[in-house]
């Protein structure tokens, strides 16, 4: 997967774009029990603060297992990223192709508590 690197009229968006070409956070190794994904995302978070770009932790989770990622709002949209690969989305459908085993959202420091259901669940 790759980043978004189109240039958008969205000047936060492009902020962000621009700090992930810069970031090095995805150019490290994944390796357990350290460098998981809560370590990229509190990693990435970090790094885009210190640069002054609000961008915050998203928790998904199913009840057993979870994967953490970051999210930032721009132009009154939210938008994933996943600090591992630096790639971009903004679309629940897209959040559950990628991650299909996780039903619950938490994102911080705001809760919204949304529910991301399989596909045919109601």
């Amino acid at each position: 997967m790759t980043p978004f690197l189109y240039v958008s009229q969205d000047a936060e968006l492009n902020k962000v774009k621009q700090f992930l070409v810069e970031d090095d956070t995805n150019t490290y190794p994944y390796r357990l029990p350290t460098q998981d994904c809560r370590w990229f995302s509190r990693k990435l978070r970090t790094n885009a603060r210190a640069q002054g770009i609000e961008i915050n932790i998203v928790t998904l989770s199913n009840g057993s297992e979870g994967h953490m990622l970051c999210y930032f709002k721009s132009g009154g949209t939210f938008y994933f990223v996943e600090p591992q690969s630096d790639y971009i989305f903004n679309s629940k459908e897209e959040l559950r192709e990628l991650y299909p085993d996780i039903y619950h959202i938490a994102m911080r420091p705001i809760y919204l508590g949304l529910k991301v259901l399989p596909e045919g669940t109601k």
